[in-house]
Parts: C-alpha cells; structure tokens; sequence
C-alpha cells in the first residue's frame, strides 16, 4: 500500500515556501530600487529613511501576525494570495503616486528658509571674492 504524501493534511497546511521566498526577494529589492533612487535623487540619508520604514512594517506586520495568529492559519491561503496580490500592486501604485508628491529637501514646509540658506533654500553660488555687486559710485 502506497501512502501519497502530497494529499496528507500536513501538504494542505504546509507554507508555500517558493512564494514566500521570490516575494521576499521581490521586496528586498524594491527596497533597494528606492534606496538607490532616493540616494540619486535627493540626498543620501533620506535613502537610509527607506530602510527605517521597511523595518517598521516588518515589525508591525510580525506583531500583527502574531496578535491574529489563529485567525490567520484558518485562512492562510486567501490571505497569502491576497496580501501577494497586495504588494505588487501597491509596489507600483506608491511609486507612481510619490513622483506626483512635490517634495524638495532644500525647502522648509513652514515657508520660512533654514538658518543660512536664502528665501528660495538653494544657496547662491560664489564665483569671487563677494558675489555682491559694487556699489554705484555717485
């Protein structure tokens, strides 16, 4: 008598070990896509912000996880494919809405200019010895 294993109630229960993997992979890499960017795009340590982010949702995800565990192994499969589902879509969906978000590092969100930058927030470029223009001689 043959006994397949794959029909088992521990085969029905058991993690989908190759999904969990590619979507780990898929997010780490999103990680470092926006970590690179940010880096490029504005300055190197809202980069390191990317970082800070993710471990706080991987924090609060694990907590509740474990606040529902058994509600969550009673339905593990829909919500698996339903939070994999989730993640591709919102992926693309905040990247595509944080390009819409003007933001600018330079400039204060109060409207006044930090301490040692002009109005606009982008100090003048110095050329000579005073980039002020002499005074007309009367």
């Amino acid at each position: 008598m043959t006994h397949d294993h794959a029909c088992g109630p521990r085969a029905q229960r058991a993690p989908p070990l190759i999904a969990v993997a590619l979507i780990s992979a898929a997010a780490l890499a999103y990680e470092i896509l926006l970590m690179r960017l940010f880096s490029i795009v504005f300055w190197y340590h809202f980069a390191y912000m990317i970082i800070s982010l993710a471990l706080l949702g991987y924090g609060a995800a694990g907590a509740l996880l474990t606040m529902a565990r058994s509600a969550v192994e009673q339905r593990f499969a829909p919500l698996f494919s339903a939070a994999a589902a989730a993640f591709g879509v919102s992926a693309i969906g905040c990247f595509a809405l944080a390009q819409r978000v003007p933001f600018s590092p330079l400039e204060n969100p109060l409207g006044s200019a930090p301490a040692g930058l002009p109005a606009g927030g982008v100090p003048a470029a110095r050329t000579g010895p005073s980039c002020a223009p002499a005074p007309a001689s009367a």
